[in-house]
């Protein structure tokens, strides 16, 4: 009798330990849950994000043959590394207006044979393949109606912007066809909207230009220099010059306006004539501007 009536305390007591048990083994479950979710999913997330390949890097990367399947040692020639500055145009968010910052970090593919066949589109996609698996989006294209104009793809990273300009039907008739990627650092392009903002803070007129791309072109002899502003605008694009002694600058005037005499590529008024001859300049304004030599 006696075990009998023991037998229902001794199931209830069990019952409350399995119990306790299950909500041990959950509470368990819940907690490596959370530290998955705390620990690792995190750092599978920071893994993708680490990647940072310079402009440099990624212009290495991508001449190498056979990367771009397209671009084929049997298909392209490769122009050799020799320093060549391309500029790369790109507007930051912080800004209205583009520039074109210069880059050497570029590389050059040319067909081994002349050929009507426009491939543009497919190393459009398989360079996008390539740039992502870099860090590197696809922005947006940049379209151009014109088809005797080269067709452009921009791809960004966290750190540096990428530009392929392929020749595709632009390319003239019984020329190689080409497709050229320039890369550029954020940093190179922060440092050319704080030159550029430097020459407009000395630009005198009681109403700027409204504006959308600012190309800066730049030439210097010993403790000379001068640059010349190029602004796409909606009326005639003004050619804004200034000059520099000792790195003192000074804005001398727009050689895309006004009366004077001209030459293939500026306009010189009597007034800019006066102020390129100035002494202090030497000879190197009047034989770079006058003469008509490229900027």
């Amino acid at each position: 009798m006696q075990d009998t009536s023991t037998s229902p305390r001794s199931a209830t007591v069990k019952r409350l330990l399995m119990v306790c048990i299950a909500v041990l083994v959950l509470a368990g479950v819940s907690i490596g849950t959370v530290f998955l979710l705390k620990n690792i999913v995190p750092k599978k997330e920071a893994a993708s994000t680490i990647m940072d390949i310079t402009a440099d890097e990624v212009v290495g990367m991508y001449r190498v043959p056979g990367v771009i399947s397209g671009l084929s040692d049997s298909l392209y020639d490769q122009q050799l590394d020799d320093d060549t500055s391309v500029p790369v145009a790109y507007k930051l968010a912080s800004h209205a207006y583009s520039v074109s910052t210069q880059t050497s970090s570029n590389v050059l593919f040319y067909s081994k044979t002349p050929s009507p066949q426009d491939d543009t589109k497919a190393i459009q996609d398989q360079t996008a393949v390539f740039m992502r698996s870099k860090g590197y989006e696809k922005a947006d294209s940049l379209v151009t109606s014109d088809a005797s104009k080269p067709a452009r793809a921009r791809y960004v990273s966290k750190s540096a912007v990428c530009e392929l300009t392929s020749s595709g039907t632009a390319t003239p008739k019984g020329s190689p066809a080409s497709h050229q990627l320039a890369c550029v650092e954020n940093s190179a392009i922060d440092d050319e909207y704080k030159a550029v903002e430097k020459l407009l803070d000395l630009y005198v007129t009681d109403k700027k230009p409204t504006f959308t791309e600012a190309v800066r072109s730049f030439v210097s002899e010993g403790n000379k220099a001068y640059a010349i502003l190029r602004l796409t605008t909606e009326q005639k694009p003004p050619a804004l010059l200034f000059a520099s002694l000792n790195d003192e600058w000074a804005y001398l005037g727009n050689l895309s306006g006004g009366d004077g005499a001209g030459n293939a590529k500026y306009v010189i008024t009597p007034e800019i004539k006066a102020k390129i001859s100035d002494s202090k300049y030497g000879n190197f304004l009047t034989k770079n501007l006058q003469g008509g030599s490229s900027s």
